[in-house]
């Protein structure tokens, strides 16, 4: 009884260890932040751990130029339709097998019945077993969806929270020396001048400038900065409306309205505010975020810059986007409530609501930015 007891833990012993001792070679393809890959590196892991003498070769190709390349050039090999082409994907020599349910369900039974002594090579016949698989490249990760979401969130970052910053001061700053009805157009043009200016410092940093600019430090120095400005510009604004003024005779009045309407023109005319936004926009890619830095990085990448261009482009388009919207929503109610001011048919009660109505509008808007002011001093 005793010697059939040895014997079978010693006919055990010699599987398990026969078992451990596979020693094929296999070359794993991931892609780093892939989500078939999770799935598939938790089961190249457990193979790893069963069989300590796998030689298990792995290559990422999402960020590793040269690994990507060695990929396709073995899916050439082999005559993988472009279609079926992605990651992860195992190659053993005479099999390979694409996409992680494929690779945990098949793997294993190959390394077992594999008798080929040495890697995989480019030269020898292979049968595949293709699945669902996720992209290739990290390019083909880029929906637009994905850098959709990507812009959106970045509104959240402090660097476009100064950004918002600006429009309301420019916001609060143009109805005051404008004729209001009569330059709808010229206050809808300074809206597209300001997109511009955010626009193009992220265009730039997208296409590999400005690289000194996105320092995190600096942005933050610049978010302080600005935060503290538009306090005071917000509390100015606030004082002047609550403090009692002094009655003014009407050539005194003229001539303050007159130092008021030539400090606006030279902080708010078109130019200014293009080069405005520009500084901001510019001083602000210290938070643009990882995708706008990723963006960047695979246009300097000659291998994908021509894929990667319309992709800056539209994370451009799609960051402007909501700061446009703001101004659109904040014109229409400057708008809507100086028809309602027309109504009337006597000019003074026009003159009247200028005077109170458009304060009292800024006044809230003022209230905004302190608050928006607080937060990104907080951040």
């Amino acid at each position: 009884m005793v010697k059939r007891s040895w014997l079978l833990v010693l006919l055990l012993s010699t599987i398990l260890s026969v078992t451990a001792q596979e020693t094929d070679c296999l070359y794993y393809f991931y892609g780093d932040g892939c989500p078939q890959c999770i799935q598939a590196e938790k089961y190249i892991q457990t193979l790893s751990a069963k069989y300590p003498s796998l030689e298990i070769h792995r290559y990422e190709t999402y960020y590793n130029k040269e690994n990507a390349k060695l990929l396709q050039d073995y899916y050439n090999s082999f005559g993988v339709p472009q279609k079926e082409q992605g990651v992860p994907a195992v190659f053993l020599p005479g099999s390979y097998f694409l996409g992680s349910k494929s690779i945990s369900n098949l793997l294993e039974g190959a390394i077992l019945e594999n008798s080929r002594i040495g890697c995989p090579s480019l030269s020898s016949a292979s049968v595949g077993i293709i699945g669902e698989s996720s992209p290739r490249y990290l390019v083909e990760t880029l929906t637009f969806p994905v850098l959709s979401t990507a812009a959106f969130n970045g509104l959240f970052a402090k660097g476009a929270l100064t950004l918002l910053l600006l429009l309301l001061v420019i916001a609060i700053g143009i109805p005051d020396y404008g004729k209001l009805l009569r330059e709808r157009e010229l206050t809808l043009k300074k809206g597209l001048v300001f997109i511009s200016g955010i626009a193009l410092p992220y265009l730039l940093f997208g296409f590999g400038l400005l690289g000194w600019l996105a320092s995190s430090k600096v942005t933050a120095i610049f978010a302080v900065m600005a935060s503290i400005l538009a306090l005071l510009f917000a509390g100015h604004h606030l004082y002047g409306f609550l403090k009692r003024k002094k009655r003014l005779s009407y050539d005194e009045e003229k001539i303050q309205q007159q130092k008021e309407n030539k400090l606006n023109r030279w902080l708010f005319s078109q130019g200014s505010i293009f080069a405005e936004s520009v500084v901001f926009s510019a001083l602000s890619l210290g938070s643009a975020g990882s995708f706008m830095v990723l963006l960047r990085h695979l246009f300097e990448d000659s291998f994908t810059r021509a894929a990667v261009t319309p992709l800056i482009l539209f994370y451009a388009l799609m960051f402007v986007l909501p700061f446009f919207a703001v101004f659109i929503i904040l014109f229409f109610l400057q708008q809507r409530l100086i028809h309602h001011g027309h109504k009337k048919d006597i000019y003074s009660d026009i003159d009247k609501w200028k005077k109170h109505h458009l304060k009292l509008l800024n006044v809230v808007l003022s209230a905004a930015m302190i608050v928006l002011s607080i937060v990104v001093l907080w951040m």
